[in-house]
């Protein structure tokens, strides 16, 4: 897993939303000492898609 700041996460879930066009799913940041990462989950059944 990659994690970068939470600008750099922000921009991740911009990118991921122009290439699929935004919808049914929703983002969670999520954050350790390390920084942050972007999970995708689904808003119909609250499943991981990704990470981005």
């Amino acid at each position: 897993m990659t994690y970068v700041s939470l600008a750099a996460a922000r921009a991740a879930a911009a990118r991921f939303d122009a290439e699929y066009g935004g919808g049914t799913y929703c983002y969670r940041f999520e954050s350790n000492a390390r920084g942050y990462q972007v999970a995708v989950y689904s808003l119909r059944s609250n499943v991981l898609l990704t990470y981005v």
